[in-house]
């Protein structure tokens, strides 16, 4: 089975409303989590990325499930990506 590997991209406005809007989907900030995700600048890249909500949806500390459909509902001006790993910085060890 393949991991869920895509993400929203765009500029950091754009991103950054798309997170607001997951995160207010699902009553963000609960409990422990804060915000759906941290928008992060592309390694080197002029874009930024958050990571897409699984087709399988979250389930919130309290036990409170949402759909994809429910987080994304609303977002709009990002795309839909599968991530890269040069979207990273390099790890810390040289490539063997």
């Amino acid at each position: 089975m393949t991991a869920w590997n895509m993400y929203y991209t765009g500029i950091q406005e754009d991103v950054e409303i798309a997170n607001n809007q997951i995160g207010s989907n699902c009553g963000l900030p609960f409990g422990g989590t804060n915000a759906w995700a941290v928008p992060t600048l592309a390694y080197e890249q002029d874009f930024w990325f958050i990571p897409m909500p699984s087709p399988s949806g979250w389930t919130r500390e309290d036990g409170t499930h949402f759909t994809q459909s429910e987080m994304i509902n609303g977002v709009t001006n990002v795309e839909e990506e599968e991530g890269q790993p040069n979207w990273w910085p390099p790890g810390p060890l040289p490539p063997q």
